[in-house]
């Protein structure tokens, strides 16, 4: 919607089992959030993740993934997400970042393929950003699309407790039916987000790729 969902959040309140070393300050958290159009879900979102996330690097293109021309829908209603402003880093695809991606998606005999190339090209400039606001070889990045929520409860766990978790650490989303009503059973998971280090990438990330990735190359 046009509109502020008008949440009110009350902050996670969580304690760690085993809390991390004293001396060793909890780990950065980043992020990357491609977005469109996803006004209602990215305000979900921010109000999730506030509490855990140091910064959030919302990537916008001015084309859609088929290749048609789109306003900046952030930038449009950036006061919409003032309260999360000094978290917040808005990035645009350059046009010459695209320039290529849209010849192959507009050209390209597989519909369903079409859209890879600028999706690629959005997902590889937030990367980018995102990588200028590592800190440490400990910083956690979140890669998915904005519906793509990890727990808050996780993140609160990676952030400020000691755990054996391996990275990258894949996680699955689930499907369910357009109005929450039912949540589809079966088959019917994603696997996303996924949470790395720099070192776990470091020729860049494939967003494409990485839901296709096979299950023991991930920890989960």
């Amino acid at each position: 919607s046009q509109q502020p969902l008008n949440l009110s959040w009350s902050p996670p309140n969580f304690e760690c089992e085993t809390p991390r070393p004293a001396g060793q300050p909890p780990r950065r958290i980043i992020d990357v959030v491609p977005f469109s159009y996803e006004l209602d879900v990215l305000e979900l979102r921010l109000h999730e993740l506030n509490a855990t996330v140091d910064l959030f690097v919302v990537v916008e293109a001015p084309v859609t993934h088929r290749g048609l021309r789109k306003p900046l829908v952030f930038a449009q209603h950036a006061k919409r997400f003032v309260a999360f402003a000094d978290k917040i880093v808005h990035v645009v695809v350059p046009h010459a970042a695209l320039r290529e991606p849209l010849h192959e998606a507009l050209h390209s005999r597989w519909r369903q393929e079409a859209f890879y190339p600028i999706q690629i090209a959005v997902q590889q400039a937030g990367w980018a950003a995102a990588m200028a606001h590592v800190h440490a070889e400990e910083d956690l990045l979140i890669l998915a699309d904005v519906d793509e929520l990890p727990g808050a409860d996780l993140l609160y766990e990676l952030k400020w407790c000691s755990h054996r978790r391996a990275f990258p650490l894949l996680l699955y989303s689930t499907f369910y039916r357009f109005d929450f009503s039912r949540r589809l059973g079966g088959s019917h998971t994603w696997n996303a987000p996924v949470i790395v280090r720099r070192a776990d990438v470091p020729g860049g990330f494939d967003f494409v790729k990485f839901p296709f990735a096979r299950k023991r190359d991930w920890a989960s």
